[in-house]
């Protein structure tokens, strides 16, 4: 019975420990996987990612950072074998292909959730477990040769879940990797063959 205080100061001092963890999501390159998907587009692009699109951010209880570095690297990596090349800008190309992101606007959605329960000596306490996936919703429009050609109103998730906190930088990296692919794969669904 003197154990069950012991055993509650010690659950609740890992509670208290892991709710204070806020992971941090630094600069990462999210490496596309496009083999099924790739495409040779002969023309130049240029991409311009937004100044509204913010660098610093709390995605849930996540901290980001570096955010349009990564962005920068990973749609480079994204494109770089499809296009003549890759050019970052403030204003829309006269030639070739530009993509002009607006918003970025990560975010978590549960998956799935489910309650544990823990009874010792009589005593009793419950937990619940949530697994969540990265949300990303985005908003742009791709020119091309100066022409207005598509409007992007998107959202994608990642395809791994955590149930860990410490997990999510990697479940987030993962998001920005399927938002990369569904840019690309939209724009060479959409991509003349002929041209």
């Amino acid at each position: 019975m003197k154990s069950f205080p012991l055993l509650f100061s010690l659950v609740l001092i890992v509670t208290l420990c892991t709710s204070c963890f806020r992971p941090k999501a630094g600069f990462f390159t999210a490496e596309s996987y496009l083999k099924p998907f790739h495409e040779k587009l002969d023309e130049p692009l240029t991409i311009i990612i937004d100044q509204n699109i913010e660098n610093e951010f709390p995605v849930g209880r996540m901290d980001v950072s570096n955010f349009r570095h990564t962005l920068r690297l990973s749609l480079y990596y994204t494109f770089e074998t499809s296009v003549s090349n890759v050019e970052f800008s403030d204003t829309v190309a006269e030639e070739g292909i530009t993509l002009q992101l607006f918003r970025i606007r990560p975010d978590w959605v549960v998956r799935d959730r489910y309650n544990s329960v823990v009874v010792i000596d009589g005593y009793g306490w419950s937990s619940t477990f949530t697994e969540v996936a990265s949300l990303i919703r985005y908003d742009g429009i791709v020119y091309r040769n100066g022409e207005k050609w598509l409007s992007l109103d998107q959202e994608v998730y990642s395809e791994t879940t955590t149930f860990n906190r410490r997990d999510a930088p990697a479940v987030f990296e993962d998001g920005i990797r399927e938002f990369c692919e569904d840019i690309y794969r939209i724009i060479t669904a959409e991509y003349p063959k002929n041209s």
